[in-house]
């Protein structure tokens, strides 16, 4: 399904660029085969550089869920609490 819609959008601006350009249906041709076949290689340097980003998103996401979920258990334990009080008080 990706390479398919990679395949389209491929054509498109080639399409797009020969239109623009007509004389330089050729170059045209190789920029985008040079650029297809560099695409990994340049992936992989966009991976590279937004991993540490991706790693901090992640860290403050279990720091939200950690303090999230200690509310949650003190909600509770003073609710916990509460009712004993209550308890005590009432017999």
């Amino acid at each position: 399904m990706v390479s398919v819609a990679l395949a389209q959008l491929k054509q498109r601006l080639q399409r797009d660029y020969e239109q623009a350009y007509p004389g330089l249906r050729e170059i045209i041709h190789l920029v985008l085969d040079e650029e297809e076949a560099n695409s990994p290689r340049i992936m992989g340097e966009w991976t590279g550089r937004t991993a540490p980003i991706r790693a901090e998103r992640l860290r403050g996401t279990e720091e939200r869920r950690a303090k999230t979920e200690a509310l949650k258990r003190a909600i509770a334990d003073s609710s916990n609490a509460a009712l004993e009080q209550a308890k005590r008080n009432s017999a």
